[in-house]
């Protein structure tokens, strides 16, 4: 993002959340403020959602795009520690 402004955030949340095409939406800290996991059909589709979403954005200043050639393990479990 270009500038760090909660307000903006939100925007550009409202946008990710919005798009049918995005999966799973974090806000991280680091290089990057956002982490998108986003699913279409090719190539085409990717580049009307950056259009609608990602460039549509005024304080997008640049992003990246990582392509999952394969999936070598998939796991949501998460282990709770329970008191007794």
């Amino acid at each position: 993002m270009e500038r760090d402004h909660k307000r903006l955030y939100k925007r550009f949340q409202d946008r990710a959340i919005a798009a049918t095409e995005v999966k799973q939406c974090y806000q991280v800290t680091g290089e990057c403020d956002f982490v998108l996991i986003v699913s279409v059909q090719d190539m085409n589709a990717y580049d009307r959602f950056c259009d609608s979403v990602l460039h549509a954005d005024d304080n997008m200043r640049k992003f990246r795009t990582l392509l999952s050639r394969t999936r070598s393990k998939f796991d949501t479990s998460a282990s709770l520690a329970i008191e007794t």
